[in-house]
């Protein structure tokens, strides 16, 4: 039977390659075996970034960040998403989130909020 873990790690060992496009298909066979992988979807979301789908890469932190509202790291890279659209509030408020999470979101507020 199909496990998502075993997708999962597929996908982690093409984002390691670079080839984000190849782990974004096992990450979606992963959320399609469990719609609540969240590691699965933080990940595609970070290949989405490097494929310059931000708009696709704030869908994926959006769910993230709805399932698991304390993950840090999702607001930080939603917020890099997010600069990258031109939305320097919204990044903003996910660098002060990330920050009020305790992680160092010093270079995002820099971008953003200054």
């Amino acid at each position: 039977p199909d496990k998502p873990v075993l997708y999962y790690n597929k996908g982690r060992a093409k984002y390691s390659l670079k080839n984000y496009s190849e782990a974004i298909e096992n990450y979606n066979k992963t959320i399609e075996l469990d719609g609540y992988y969240t590691d699965a979807y933080f990940n595609r979301g970070l290949s989405e970034i490097f494929l310059g789908n931000f708009g696709s890469a704030i869908i994926n932190f959006n769910f993230v960040i709805k399932l698991r509202p304390e993950y840090a790291e999702a607001y930080i890279n939603r917020g890099v998403a997010r600069l990258n659209m031109n939305n320097k509030k919204g990044a903003c408020e996910d660098a002060e989130r990330a920050q009020k999470l305790g992680y160092d979101a010093l270079q995002l507020t820099k971008l953003a909020c200054d």
